[in-house]
This record gives structure tokens, sequence and C-alpha cells, in this order.
């Protein structure tokens, strides 16, 4: 949109938002989304930040998030352990300590602890497969891979 006319950017970021609504059946849903995405559109639509009208039309601020980017520094445990099984680590079996040191490689230090929760909910929402197996040493473990 041009930064020239802004009564025209208007037009124009209200157009788009309905053409991206246009097809959505809930009423309800369709009035929610309208005003969100036209308040991104409005805040420049590079922003995280956009304004939303709530129900008594005073703008408020919506905190939007970014998807964070592989890479970019950004993203807790969960978002590690998914990048790992992204990036096919998981191909071959792998335990709980050889993610703990694939993530500390990548220089990401988490205790057994935090690990092994977000592993079980990968496990539950069928991204990856636990069994268990005998390790020479360590006894019964359970092993993670993709599904």
């Amino acid at each position: 949109m041009k930064q020239n006319n802004p009564i025209a950017n208007i037009r124009a970021a209200r157009k788009k938002a309905e053409e991206s609504v246009s097809d959505m059946q809930d009423q309800k849903l369709k009035e929610k989304a309208f005003e969100v995405i036209l308040g991104h559109l409005l805040s420049g639509g590079g922003s995280n930040v956009g304004f939303v009208a709530n129900s008594t039309h005073k703008k408020q601020a919506l905190a939007v998030p970014a998807r964070t980017a592989k890479g970019s520094g950004k993203g807790g445990p969960t978002e590690r352990v998914s990048d790992l099984a992204r990036e096919g680590f998981f191909k071959n079996a792998k335990s709980i300590f050889d993610v703990r040191e694939a993530l500390r490689v990548a220089g990401h230090s988490y205790p057994i602890t935090t690990l092994s929760p977000i592993l079980v909910r990968q496990t539950r929402r069928r991204v990856l497969r636990r069994t268990q197996e005998v390790r020479k040493g360590k006894g019964k473990i359970f092993v993670y891979s993709n599904w």
C-alpha cells in the first residue's frame, strides 16, 4: 500500500481484509478475523502488534505472536526438540541422553527433567514414537524415533 494517501490505504486494507474472510461461514469468527487482519494490515503488516476494535469500538493493542524462524535464536526447549525432529535427528532411535547431548552441542543445555515431558508430549502427538530398549550399563531405557 502506498504511504502518501491514508484514505486510499485504509480502503485497500479493508478490501483485502474483506476478501480474506469472505468464505468464512461463522459470523462471529468472520468478524473477529476481519478485525485482526485489518489491524495487522493497518499497522504495516510487518509488525508483531496490530490493533483490534473491541466491543466498545475503542482501539486496543493485540499481540500477534511471530512464528519462530529456524535459527533465529528464539524458542524454548519444545521448539528446539521439534527442530531436531524436522531435521531428521530421530531417524534412528535416540535416548533422552542423546537428545540432551545434541542440544548441548548446539549450545542449549537443558536438564533431563525439562526434556522428559517434552518428549512424552511429542509421543502423544504422534510426532515421535517411544519404545523401550535394554542398553548395556544403563538397563531399560526409552528411545525415541520418528513415527
